[in-house]
């Protein structure tokens, strides 16, 4: 059996992740734009990474074509992609830390 230790630290990257990829983030106002904004405004303190192959900017940051492309490692992605692609949207994620 696990420690509360144990599962405490493996969920940590969740509940405090260091980096948020948006997969699918919408460019303008949009319903999905809820999720960008809310972690600009909230001022969160990691990294975002806004995913959308249409886009090379997003409320001022870079964005990425593809999850692949994200130069550093994502502790947790939000995806907001239509219904239909979220399971290859989240194959893409790769594994990190």
């Amino acid at each position: 059996m696990k420690s509360d230790e144990d599962v405490i630290a493996k969920i940590n990257g969740l509940f405090h992740p260091r980096s948020v990829a948006v997969v699918g983030a919408p460019r303008g106002v949009k319903t999905g734009a809820v999720f960008l904004t809310a972690l600009l405004e909230q001022g969160f303190p990691g990294v975002i990474y806004p995913v959308n192959p249409q886009a090379e900017e997003i409320s001022g940051i870079k964005a990425y074509p593809r999850v692949a492309d994200i130069p550093g490692p994502v502790d947790l992605a939000i995806i907001l992609v239509p219904i239909g692609i979220p399971l290859r949207s989240s194959r893409n994620v790769p594994p990190r830390g």
